[in-house]
């Protein structure tokens, strides 16, 4: 049987602490690879560019995702389009030069544990 769910959003934010942030947990961490090799990501800009339509599809298939049943850690790979392979996923097909994307959902923990275990690797400490 299939359970039906629905989310609703405010398009226009209250000022109230939004039910996403309430226990810091909403964290995103973005990582360049070039062949394999991680690049000092605190100088590097990444930018992606989204149709309006794009925009909905990703917003909407991440809030699906994130409704799921989670694992350890989930790993989904978005490759750019080229004659003859055209794959959407998370609600968005990759334009031909965009370079490939992983989405990759696991536990981050809080923001200030991030922030303190960043500090620690600044300073040459281990965690």
């Amino acid at each position: 049987m299939q359970m039906n769910r629905s989310v609703t959003i405010d398009l226009i934010p209250d000022g109230d602490v939004e039910a996403f942030n309430e226990q810091e947990r909403n964290l995103a961490h973005v990582c360049v690879s070039i062949d394999g090799e991680a690049t000092d990501s605190s100088r590097t800009i990444v930018t992606m560019s989204l149709s309006r339509e794009g925009m909905i599809g990703l917003a909407t298939e991440l809030l699906r995702a994130a409704h799921r049943p989670a694992w350890s850690s989930t790993i989904t790979e978005l490759c750019p389009s080229r004659q003859g392979f055209i794959c959407e996923r998370y609600g968005i097909v990759l334009h031909p030069l965009s370079c490939r994307l992983n989405l990759i959902e696991h536990d981050m923990g809080t923001i200030s544990e991030a922030i303190e275990e960043a500090q620690q690797d600044v300073h040459g400490n281990t965690h």
